[in-house]
């Protein structure tokens, strides 16, 4: 173990002083508490989720009986691993989420993820012809602020004069991670996606803003 993740509030109860433990065998301890529903905020979601993905594992999450646990794992396997809610909320269940309140927490935080990238990731351009070209994903912001602009790095290879737009394993904040083929020809596209657990074809029509 490298990191612990503490769910509980310092003045829960416990037969140890579990920080200075932690810190005492070398290993990261945070403390991200919250003890209900109502004190499961945005910001709490927002800060486990970015443990769990950046923090040296293995990692410990752990509450007092998984159920806290149990709902910050149902949002991260939804939003940063790709499973659907129903897969996600499945294994959580698995884990230890009993409270039917931290449930429906979670799935509306989830929820709001998800429907704000679903109002579109739009990229902002696309290189001259070349190996590998850097665009900017803008994620639109699931509280409705400013779009977060993520910098990323997209495959462009070229059949003729045919674009093919790839990314394998490309971890979207607040989406998962994904592995996608796109070709663009005149004004239509088409291709095949995947993420962790599901995945399916996409093609459609290319409109040009207003003014452009």
């Amino acid at each position: 173990m490298r990191t612990v993740v503490n769910l509980r509030h310092e003045r829960e109860p416990a037969d140890f002083d579990e920080r200075s433990l932690v810190a005492a065998l070398g290993m990261r301890y945070e403390n991200p508490a919250f003890g209900s529903a109502d004190e499961l905020t945005d910001e709490i979601f927002e800060e486990t989720r970015e443990l769990l993905r950046t923090a040296e594992r293995p990692i410990l999450l752990h509450c007092a009986s998984a159920s806290r646990a149990g709902a910050i794992w149902a949002a991260y396997l939804s939003l940063d691993e790709g499973l659907t809610w129903e897969a996600a909320v499945a294994e959580a269940k698995a884990a230890g989420l009993r409270s039917a309140a931290l449930e429906t927490r979670a799935r509306a935080y989830v929820h709001r993820g998800r429907r704000a990238a679903a109002r579109g990731a739009l990229l902002d351009r696309v290189g001259d012809q070349g190996a590998r070209q850097p665009l900017a994903l803008r994620v639109p912001d699931p509280n409705g602020a400013n779009d977060v602009a993520v910098p990323i790095v997209l495959a462009v290879a070229w059949a003729g004069n045919t674009p093919v737009v790839g990314v394998t394993d490309l971890d979207v904040p607040g989406l998962g991670t994904y592995t996608a083929r796109v070709l663009f020809f005149r004004d239509k596209y088409a291709g095949t996606w995947s993420g962790r657990s599901h995945g399916g074809h996409l093609f459609g029509r290319i409109e040009r803003p207003a003014g452009e």
